[in-house]
C-alpha cells in the first residue's frame, strides 16, 4: 500500500478480493452444460466426457456433474413442495 493509498483511505487490493470472495456464497452449480471430446459424439448422453458450469466455469467429470444435476433437481423439488 502506498502513500496515497493510506492518505486517501484506500485498502490493500489483494485483501478486498479476499474479502469479497469470503462474502460471496458459493456457486450451487445449478446451471452444468454437457461436453464431448469428439463432435460426433455430442448429443449422446453416454458419451459426455464431462460438465461445466455456466456460473463459475468449474469444469466437473461426468460423474460429479450427474451427482450434482441431482442433488440440483432434489432441491428444486423440495422448493417447489414447500411453495
Amino acid at each position: 500500500m502506498g502513500i496515497k493509498d493510506r492518505l486517501f483511505g484506500r485498502k490493500d487490493d489483494a485483501a478486498e478480493v479476499v474479502s469479497r470472495e469470503a462474502e460471496a456464497p458459493g456457486c450451487l452449480h445449478a446451471d452444468l452444460a454437457e461436453r464431448w471430446d469428439d463432435a460426433a459424439d455430442m448429443g449422446k448422453m453416454d458419451r459426455i466426457s464431462g460438465y461445466e458450469c455456466r456460473g463459475c466455469h468449474q469444469h466437473f467429470s461426468p460423474e460429479e456433474g450427474q451427482r450434482l444435476q441431482a442433488e440440483n433437481e432434489a432441491r428444486l423439488k423440495e422448493t417447489m413442495a414447500g411453495s
